[in-house]
């Protein structure tokens, strides 16, 4: 179900070297496959590990700036590296708007320049202004674009040339110069736009083509027992049409050896599939359905019907915690860290009274956005109950991780009610990770 293209890749992460066979998908990221952990460098806590199945992606800009010492961005699982391609939409976003803006306002300083006479000295001296502030803006920049629209904005505001003349028609071509640079800047923001939206939809049809199958299984697994957990799966599985896909049809005595063998034979279809998951977070799940399933099968063939039925109501509860991990992702994690971002860029920059900004103090508070915020809160607190009452203890190989998971989401809901929401999302990724 889930085709992977073997290659040897080696990576280079802070100094640290790992070859390891890796599989790469069509959108050009790759997956770290059957591997030993990779250490961080400077890092000894357990979660600092580099598992089997977390993706690495070349990015130039890491190899740039840490002079070959890291070659490739790191991401723990899938919903990180969806999150991370949404991220950059939003920033490339927020960049085209910037260039449009830098660039028509530029063209503005070069018309002033060329044709001063037909600008007030109040409007003379706001252009200027404006000039002043986009070069202190581009102070702190690394993209080369930038550096060279810069360079060439400083020249533009130079009352006299290098033969100590008054030129504004040098100055006029300097200020264009600029513009052409923030043009090929804003070319690069779209394309890397593009790109990072075509990537993103495939990551979460990645995402998408994982819970399915976890959903078909939940359906088939339906032993007419108890409610579905955090998953409508009332359509995916259709009780008049598909009885044959229905265990407690096909187990029971009715149906004799033939059901039996009809079981087995979809246990085995479902075993295969499940066998070539290879990705984080579904990899560590789907190993021990792989185990109860080859299991279940063993019983088929031994006509267990009993201990089969007991088996098989295991599998479905386990399934819960992978639908309790996509609701903590997808209605917590996601909206709270993307809620966030916007937010702290606005709380980063405070506008003065005539209209110019300073610098903020970069807090986010919830009087921001408190209806989205208490919106991100009733998330968090319908997972936590659904955790509590529908993902058992004693269906997991290690008991404490159900203890683990409610202890990191306790104290991530305690940040948030007290504002501090980058504490809130690191303990609800700690306990995604335990899940």
């Amino acid at each position: 179900m889930f085709v992977y293209k073997l290659l040897e890749q080696t990576v280079k992460n802070g100094g640290g070297t790992l070859a390891c066979p890796m599989g790469r998908f069509a959108w050009g990221d790759l997956t770290m496959l059957k591997s030993e952990p990779m250490q961080r460098p400077k890092r000894k806590r357990e979660d600092s590990l580099i598992k089997a199945g977390s993706f690495w992606r070349p990015n130039s800009l890491r190899r740039q700036k840490s002079h070959g010492q890291s070659t490739h961005a790191h991401y723990d699982d899938a919903y990180l590296l969806m999150l991370s391609g949404e991220h950059v939409i939003r920033g490339e976003g927020s960049e085209i708007l910037n260039m449009r803006q830098s660039i028509l306002e530029q063209q503005d300083f070069s018309r002033l320049l060329l044709d001063l006479g037909a600008f007030t000295q109040a409007e003379q001296i706001a252009k200027f202004e404006e000039q002043s502030r986009r070069f202190e803006e581009l102070l702190q920049v690394s993209d080369e674009d930038k550096i060279a629209a810069r360079k060439m904005i400083a020249g533009s505001m130079e009352i006299k040339d290098s033969l100590d003349r008054n030129n504004p028609a040098s100055r006029a071509m300097k200020s264009g110069g600029a513009v052409g640079r923030f043009m090929r800047r804003l070319g690069s923001a779209q394309d890397i736009q593009d790109f990072e939206e075509w990537r993103t939809r495939k990551v979460a049809q990645l995402i998408a083509e994982h819970l399915e199958l976890y959903k078909s299984l939940w359906a088939a697994l339906k032993m007419r027992v108890g409610t579905p957990a955090l998953v409508d799966v009332s359509q995916i599985f259709d009780q008049s049409s598909g009885l044959d896909n229905d265990f407690e049809c096909l187990i029971s005595e009715s149906r004799g050896p033939e059901g039996l063998r009809a079981a087995e034979r979809l246990l085995a279809e479902f075993h295969s599939s499940f066998a070539a998951i290879q990705i984080r977070p579904f990899c560590k799940n789907a190993a021990h359905v792989v185990r109860e399933l080859k299991l279940a099968g063993e019983m088929c063939q031994k006509a267990e019907r009993a201990e089969l039925k007991s088996l098989l109501r295991k599998i479905r509860r386990g399934i819960r915690w992978m639908f309790a991990l996509d609701a903590l992702q997808m209605q917590v994690i996601r909206p709270l860290s993307l809620l966030h971002e916007d937010l702290y860029s606005l709380c980063q920059r405070e506008r003065n009274g005539d209209g110019t900004y300073v610098k903020g103090s970069g807090l986010v508070l919830r009087s921001a956005a408190p209806q989205l915020f208490a919106k991100v809160e009733e998330g968090l607190e319908a997972v936590r109950e659904k955790i509590r009452t529908k993902c058992r203890n004693k269906d997991l190989d290690n008991p404490i991780i159900k203890e683990r998971v409610e202890g990191y989401l306790g104290t991530a809901q305690a940040s948030l009610a007290r504002d501090d929401w980058r504490a809130a999302l690191d303990d609800m990724r700690r306990a995604a990770r335990c899940m």
